[in-house]
């Protein structure tokens, strides 16, 4: 099993050390040396040269249960509208990935792809049938998705109360093969390490409040397995999703009476695009067809003038980015820009009309749509000023660059080449980050795209791993912050 490519003392050669992954009365440990694990070595599985028992485990972790009512007159007239049994147990299970996610009579959006997955190709029948039955309720909108295809959007809310409903263990043979195949979404075998190290987290995780008792129970179940997405291969956990604020109720239930800590990288995108300017090598993690990279690298000859590059260097080596050089640079640009940066929000949802974000906040938000393609008027803006416009030119540039015949983007939904620098920077972030994730032995913890969240006493152990991690990849050392 190997990790990332990192290099020593900053030299260019490639190097890895192997992981070695071990289960053991359903724990895991790790070690980054051949030497034997923590526990004792009977029973003991070595699984290091083999993806394919991780992902099995993983998959195959606990019984698949459905979540329907407990009310047994209310049971029987929900089973008389389905005609096999393995449709209710079908939708049994989608039905608790809603309720563990958002609780009774709160809607949840639900991809087609997942229901085909769980329901079958009949999947809108199906539905039908749900709702008919009073299990479910379903609100289908169509919207155009990038500007030209249109798509169907699955709100779906179970209609019941806290206590009403109760696990039941699902037996058919068909819904255990489709629960399986939706458990397998993401699970990426070059990335088994990260996923066997956070199932095993997220099976130990609990929300420490008392409107969380159907997701608690989830995830002591295994029901919610680690993703990898396409796009910028970054781990996808049922814990991302969840809104910052309320990533301090969560605990571990091995160690309930320590609070969780998040370490984070300070303007992590910045610091890998301004690295990436100055070591277009780092690329290589995010992109593998060579005559591709080449042109990017040509692409980036130009770089950033001297003046440039010490600011935005100073700034980043101060933790403040955003606050020294991207906001002052956007005020002598683009003098509204904070309100075009709100409009943009209130356009994508992001915000209510009522929230009131912080200057820094907005220069943030601000910053990704640059980098995303998005913002247009602040993309002249900065590219009319003699002072700053080579910091557009340089994200043009990698933009300029076409990788639509590529392995690197074939499976990218609707790629585009302005999405390259986002991508990009992504991509090589989730390298540093799951690299750092595996070699700061933390005993629990997760990612959550730019940082690891983990128990209070363990901050220190990502901390010194992210200086380990610059170092073998030849990086200055990035800032980060405990929260």
């Amino acid at each position: 099993m190997e990790l990332v490519y990192s290099t020593d003392n900053g030299g260019s050669e490639k190097t890895t050390r192997p992981l070695m992954v071990y289960i053991y009365d359903n724990s895991i440990s790790y070690n980054t040396d051949n030497t034997s694990s923590s526990y004792s070595s009977i029973n003991v599985v070595d699984i290091t040269c083999n993806p394919d028992l991780v992902i099995n485990w993983i998959t195959n972790n606990g019984k698949a249960k459905g979540f329907l009512p407990k009310s047994q007159r209310r049971l029987k007239e929900i089973e008389t509208c389905f005609k096999e049994e393995y449709q209710l147990e079908c939708l049994s299970y989608l039905c608790m990935i809603i309720v563990s996610d958002k609780g009774f009579r709160t809607n949840k959006s639900v991809s087609s792809y997942t229901l085909k997955t769980l329901l079958g190709n009949q999947y809108i029948d199906m539905l039908g049938v749900g709702i008919r039955s009073g299990l479910i309720k379903v609100d289908s909108t169509e919207s155009i998705y990038n500007g030209k295809t249109s798509k169907m959007h699955w709100n779906i809310s179970v209609q019941g109360q806290r206590g009403s409903f109760s696990y039941k263990e699902l037996r058919n043979e068909i819904t255990i093969n489709r629960v399986k195949k939706y458990k397998l979404r993401g699970i990426n075998r070059e990335y088994h390490p990260v996923l066997v190290k956070t199932f095993y987290s997220l099976t130990r995780s609990y929300f420490d409040h008392p409107n969380y008792k159907e997701l608690n129970t989830g995830l002591r179940g295994g029901f919610f397995t680690p993703r990898i997405d396409i796009f910028g291969r970054r781990c996808h956990t049922i814990l991302t999703r969840v809104k910052r604020g309320l990533r301090g109720v969560v605990k571990c239930i091995d160690r309930p009476d320590e609070m969780t800590a998040e370490v984070d990288l300070k303007s992590s995108h910045a610091y890998f695009l301004f690295q990436v300017v100055k070591t277009p090598e780092l690329m290589e993690h995010a992109i593998k067809d060579k005559p591709a990279l080449e042109n990017l690298k040509t692409a980036l000859r130009q770089g950033y003038n001297p003046w440039m590059e010490s600011e935005i260097s100073n700034t980043l080596n101060k933790g403040l980015f955003i606050e020294d050089f991207f906001i002052p640079m956007l005020n002598e640009c683009f003098k509204g820009w904070s309100d075009y940066v709100r409009n943009l929000l209130l356009e994508a949802g992001e915000i209510k009309v009522t929230d009131r974000p912080s200057t820094r906040s907005l220069g943030k938000y601000g910053f990704m749509y640059v980098v995303n393609g998005g913002a247009s008027k602040i993309t002249r803006s900065i590219n009319r000023n003699y002072k700053y416009h080579q910091f557009i030119r340089v994200i043009k540039a990698i933009q300029s660059v076409d990788l639509s015949s590529t392995r690197d983007v074939k499976e990218v939904k609707d790629y585009a080449p302005y999405k390259n620098t986002s991508m990009i920077l992504q991509r090589i972030e989730s390298r540093f980050m799951q690299e750092v994730y595996l070699r700061s032995l933390v005993d629990y913890g997760f990612l959550v795209h730019d940082s690891v969240v983990t128990l209070q006493s363990e901050t220190w152990k990502v901390s010194r791993a992210i200086k380990e991690v610059a170092a073998f990849m030849g990086l200055p050392s990035p800032v980060c912050k405990v929260k």
